[in-house]
Parts: C-alpha cells; sequence; structure tokens
C-alpha cells in the first residue's frame, strides 16, 4: 500500500471516528440527565475514556506512529472488556460499589464466581466478538516493550540488504498494519456504543441500577435501530 492509498483510506477511517465520536458524546446524555447513579457514573466514564482514546487515536493514525496506533487500539478494547464486565458481574450493585472504591475489575467476579481477569473477560466477550481474542493478543505486544516492534524498523536496501529506521518517517511497510488497526479501533468503538445502547434501551436494565442520590424516577431513555445484542 503506497502513501496516497494509505491516506485515502485513513480519511474514511477519521470520518468514521469522527461521527463514532459523536455516537459516544450523545449516548451520555441518558446517563447524565439529572439522575445520578452509579451505573450512569460508570457507563459515562467508559465513554469519556473512549473519546479521548478517539481524540489520540487520530493524530497518531496520520503521522503514521504504529506503536502508539497500537497501544490505542489496546486501551479501546479494554474499555469493552470492562464495560462488559458490568453485564457480566455476579452482583451488578456489589460490582459498582467496589469499582468505585478503587478495586481492580480483576479481583471481582463473574456470575460463575471466576475472578474477572482481562483472559476471563474476552473468553465472555468471545462469544459476541469472534476477533477480541487476537486483537488483544496482537496489541498487547506493543504496550510494553517488546521485539513486535523489529518488523516495523525494517527498510529494504538494494539487493539483499536490509536497512534499520530509527526514528526517522515511518515507512511505508506500516501502511498495512496502520490501516487494519485503525478499522479494528472503528470497530470496538463500535462495539461499546452498542453496550450502551443495549442499557438506554431496556427498561429492565435501566430500572435496577443501583441509585446513588435521586430525587425522583430516572429518565426514560430509549435508542432505535440497536444493532448486535448482548
Amino acid at each position: 500500500m503506497d502513501s496516497e492509498q494509505f491516506k485515502h483510506k485513513t480519511e474514511t477511517i477519521k470520518q468514521s471516528l469522527t461521527t463514532l465520536r459523536a455516537a459516544e458524546r450523545n449516548a451520555v446524555i441518558p446517563f447524565m440527565n439529572g439522575d445520578f447513579t452509579q451505573w450512569d457514573l460508570y457507563l459515562a466514564s467508559s465513554s469519556e475514556y473512549a473519546m479521548r482514546l478517539i481524540d489520540g487515536f487520530i493524530p497518531m493514525l496520520e503521522t503514521r506512529n504504529l506503536v502508539c496506533v497500537a497501544q490505542l487500539l489496546r486501551a479501546q478494547v479494554g474499555v469493552c472488556l470492562r464495560t462488559f464486565a458490568l453485564f457480566v458481574a455476579e452482583n451488578q450493585e456489589d460490582f459498582l460499589k467496589q469499582v468505585f472504591q478503587d478495586v481492580p475489575v480483576c479481583k471481582l467476579k463473574d456470575r460463575s464466581g471466576r475472578k474477572m481477569s482481562d483472559g476471563r473477560l474476552q473468553d465472555l466477550l468471545e462469544e459476541f466478538d469472534l476477533t477480541v481474542k487476537d486483537v488483544y493478543k496482537a496489541t498487547s505486544g506493543f504496550v510494553h516493550f517488546s521485539t513486535d516492534i523489529l518488523p516495523s524498523m525494517g527498510v529494504l536496501g538494494k539487493g539483499y540488504d536490509v536497512e534499520f529506521n530509527f526514528g526517522a518517517e515511518p515507512n511505508e511497510r506500516n501502511n498495512v498494519p496502520l490501516v487494519e488497526c485503525g478499522k479494528a479501533f472503528c470497530h470496538y468503538v463500535d462495539l461499546h456504543l452498542q453496550m450502551l445502547y443495549k442499557v438506554i434501551a431496556s427498561d429492565e436494565w435501566y430500572a435496577d441500577r443501583c441509585h446513588i442520590d435521586s430525587d425522583g424516577p430516572a429518565d426514560e431513555a430509549s435508542i432505535s435501530g440497536v444493532g448486535q445484542t448482548y
């Protein structure tokens, strides 16, 4: 993929991310409409996190910074895992109480009584997203220093020679994995939105939230056109 093709594909990705960011912002409205609950704050903060990741992802994609792009994709997968943890928690009221007391999600249990490590959450989410384990594994090598960076450093020289790129302009070999990361990032922002829509659209889920301080019943909220069901 040459630089012109890369530019065209990244423009499409940027347009998708701009639309998804607006959707994340709009999804927060039902959660923060004057009746603040632990459900509201947890899910709204997950949207804030996702929006800030989008804000960082776009310029990193434009500058072809594969290391940062991969780490931001890994972080967005993490948003999905920890949002999904609320769905599968053994006791949602206790889950929210513990999380707001800074207890790590990995120390809390799912409905089967198993601790919700990233590995366990991947197993559970895989039922709805078949790529989660592959993407998690592929991007985790960039979170901490590892030799996964080596392929992006190599630049073909004359004949069989291989040169190395140390901090210079990223070479075109990175274009394909960058576009793949961009598409995957869009996918996992959309997946996060589907989880939010599930809560907003379901009277049962919305009615069972844990109230923090409420002067009255929560406003009803609904979203039409919800995609995948969780």
